[in-house]
């Protein structure tokens, strides 16, 4: 590692989250996906999970937008709850975080906003060696994608503000 920032990306899912911790030279730092199961208490599970996942240094967090072609409302709203959970984790730690549509996240890989899972897969792999064993559902791969995209971004030289004061939930 460089000493350089951190960007997380995240994939969030009705039932899986999973989030990639990439440097500035695109090593993977950490990588990490848990189920999110229906039910009660749900958003509290996913509230503690996000937190957890967020002692990982972060300077930047890349969020998959929703997709808003999911089946339902009902699905859309439940992926709502869960970005906006990551959001305020992001705010309480401290860390700048950007929501960034699915298709920006897959063009900036490919080149092609509409490409198959497996192919951002594939690219991440050729094009920065990340590649993930065992991601059936290609969750750490999408969420590697958004990690690539805030990297990128801070290449870019996009002004960021520093030092975001943590705030502690009462």
């Amino acid at each position: 590692m460089s000493g350089g920032p951190i960007v997380a990306g995240f994939d969030l899912s009705f039932t899986m989250a999973a989030a990639v911790w990439l440097d500035e030279k695109f090593n993977v730092v950490d990588a990490r996906n848990s189920p999110i199961k229906p039910g009660p208490m749900r958003l509290k599970r996913a509230l503690r999970l996000f937190y957890s996942w967020l002692q990982t240094p972060t300077d930047l967090a890349i969020i998959e937008d929703n997709a808003y072609g999911v089946p339902s409302r009902v699905v859309l709203v439940k992926l709502s709850q869960l970005n906006t959970l990551v959001k305020t984790v992001c705010e309480c730690e401290g860390v700048d975080w950007l929501e960034v549509a699915p298709s920006a996240l897959k063009k900036e890989i490919t080149g092609k906003g509409n490409a198959e899972k497996h192919q951002v897969a594939g690219q991440l792999g050729g094009l920065y060696g990340i590649t993930f064993k065992n991601d059936k559902g290609f969750d750490l791969s999408d969420a590697a994608c958004a990690a690539v995209w805030g990297v990128k971004h801070l290449q870019r030289g996009v002004r960021r503000e520093k030092n975001l004061p943590k705030t502690k939930i009462v």
